[in-house]
């Protein structure tokens, strides 16, 4: 080994040993062991939008497993309402149909511990951006894109009400 190799090689494992690293922990108290993920109102005119996110949402939680979802005696809920949807044409094909859009969506969310009646996370505002390439109809497109943007905003807020530095 080169003698610059063994100092790269020293320099990390006294970083690791020095505990000098970022970790995750939950936010959750201790007795939050599930929570209940109540569907969010939808103040767009896009039916069916809240239903996507509220099912995303609550696959993401059960895909992490640090809380269960449940909606019997649950220890917290999820509760939030989608303020806004857009869907804006970005690029037209030859045939002047759209072939690429952009979708934003945001949300408003808040986690509140049922115990103390006490927000664990939020309220708070979430917002996720999202460019699409149209396949097939434009219908088709948009909703799996509406799928895909609600997952990530999902993402997004479990990791907030989970996650702390």
């Amino acid at each position: 080994m080169t003698s610059r190799t063994t100092q790269v090689l020293a320099l990390g494992c006294a970083l690791a040993l020095s505990g000098c690293a970022y970790t995750f922990r939950t936010t959750l108290p201790d007795h939050v062991e599930s929570l209940r993920v109540s569907r969010f109102q939808n103040d767009t005119l896009e039916v069916g939008l809240e239903t996507e996110l509220t099912d995303q949402l609550i696959q993401a939680f059960a895909s992490d497993g640090r809380v269960r979802v449940s909606d019997a005696q649950p220890d917290a809920v999820v509760e939030g309402k989608i303020r806004s949807y857009s869907r804006k044409a970005l690029s037209y094909g030859s045939d002047d149909g759209i072939y690429q859009f952009r979708m934003v969506l945001v949300a408003d969310f808040a986690c509140k511990d049922l115990e103390t009646g006490e927000y664990i996370a939020g309220p708070k505002s979430v917002k996720q951006t999202l460019d699409h390439q149209v396949f097939g109809s434009l219908a088709s497109s948009e909703r799996d894109a509406q799928k895909e943007i609600a997952e990530k905003l999902a993402e997004e807020v479990v990791h907030e009400i989970l996650m702390s530095w």
